[in-house]
């Protein structure tokens, strides 16, 4: 059994950004508060708290400032190692 959210009346708060539907689920731009998530994730901002685990390569733009870094597996550099 897969699950399902029916709906017959949406009422979006000024502000609190918007829900739409499609044909592959629901669409929220704005605030949301979970227990859990899965599938992709795209276009986020913000703080993350508590374990992330992520699965996939990771694309970041920019300057990353990691506190403690443990690698387990194969690291490739392109560049020179500063230590």
């Amino acid at each position: 059994m897969t699950s399902e959210i029916r709906t017959n009346t949406i009422k979006n708060r000024v502000g609190l950004g918007t829900v739409s539907y499609t044909n592959t689920g629901i669409v929220v731009s704005g605030i949301v508060t979970a227990n859990s998530f899965s599938g992709p994730i795209s276009g986020t901002t913000g703080t993350f708290s508590g374990n992330v685990d992520i699965s996939g390569d990771i694309d970041v733009d920019g300057h990353t400032n990691l506190d403690n870094v443990n690698i387990a597996g194969v690291t490739t550099t392109t560049d020179n190692i500063n230590i």
